[in-house]
This record gives C-alpha cells, structure tokens and sequence, in this order.
C-alpha cells in the first residue's frame, strides 16, 4: 500500500501532485476479442453507421477538442488526417 506525504512538490506529472490537485484516475472495462467480433458482425449486418456532428481538418484540432469538451455535440466528433 501507498501513501502521500504533505506539501507540494515541483509540478511535473509526478503522483504527489495528482494528490495534490484532488484528480482522479477512472479505468473502464471493455469485452472480449469475441464481443468484438460479434459487435461488428451486427453493425455490418444491420448497416449501422456512426451519428456524425462535425468534422475537424487537422489544422483545427486544438478547436475539435474545444467543441468536444463544450459538451454542444451530438454525436461523434472527428479530426480529418491527409
């Protein structure tokens, strides 16, 4: 087990400054290799296709991640490359 000593440290990314500035660390689970497999099979086989909201050219990818974090979209957000 691990602990955190008081004060603050130099900000570089370290652990103690996480602790410091109260963030947070959430994983997420995803399925299998086969739930995968079986997801794309349905999309395929249903013509599913993604909610587009807006697209992005590369030169505006700091704006992207603006309008992502906004919250205003519905739908998926992406950054064109090439």
């Amino acid at each position: 087990m691990e602990g955190a000593q008081l004060g603050r440290g130099p900000t570089d990314g370290t652990k103690g400054t996480a602790i410091d500035e109260q963030q947070r660390l959430q994983g997420t689970t995803v399925g299998s290799a086969e739930d995968l497999r079986a997801m794309v099979s349905a999309i395929a086989l249903n013509g599913l296709k993604p909610v587009m909201d807006k697209t992005f050219p590369f030169s505006e990818a700091q704006e992207a991640f603006r309008y992502l974090a906004s919250g205003a979209h519905v739908g998926k957000v992406a950054i064109e490359i090439a």
